[in-house]
């Protein structure tokens, strides 16, 4: 192994900058954290965004619903039906600590109920979060998971 202090002085300055931006790369990256790593916060969030979704709603039996339209919170605003009360319910849904975009889990023991044919999918960014959800009414857990968002979600009797 060659000591530095026995290069020439032109090697130990050339390699001395390659230290020091090897050095200052590694702490710029250092600093950016893990490749697709979350913002600050917390896991999954994006940073940046508002509570902005697309849902499309399809054979709710109610024309006002079906179709695909935007919801904006903080204001309430977009082509939702009832903005300020879809906000809310979902607002609602989050404190109770229902996780209103979770998906029924795997496994679940759900009552074998048909409510109807209708269907949503909801996308986009909730609390700083990606959102990416479906639902529709082919059994009890999934009919609890869609009341528990009207009137994010229409009411389908």
């Amino acid at each position: 192994m060659r000591l530095l202090s026995s290069c020439s002085p032109a090697r130990r300055a050339a390699t001395g900058l390659v230290s020091a931006a090897l050095l200052a790369a590694t702490g710029v990256l250092a600093g950016a954290g893990p490749a697709g790593a979350a913002p600050s916060g917390g896991p999954g969030t994006v940073a940046g965004t508002g509570d902005v979704l697309r849902f499309t709603v399809r054979d709710s039996g109610d024309p006002a619903y079906d179709g695909t339209y935007e919801l904006r919170c903080r204001p309430a605003r977009g082509g939702h039906p009832a903005p300020l009360r879809a906000c809310g319910a979902l607002d609602r849904a989050e404190a109770e600590g229902k996780e209103p975009f979770r998906a029924v889990p795997s496994g679940a023991m759900c009552t074998m109920v048909d409510g109807g044919p209708a269907t949503a999918r909801v996308t986009g960014f909730w609390h700083g979060r990606a959102v990416d959800a479906e639902f529709s009414r082919h059994n009890g857990c999934e009919i609890d998971r869609w009341q528990a968002l009207v009137p994010a979600l229409p009411r389908v009797r």
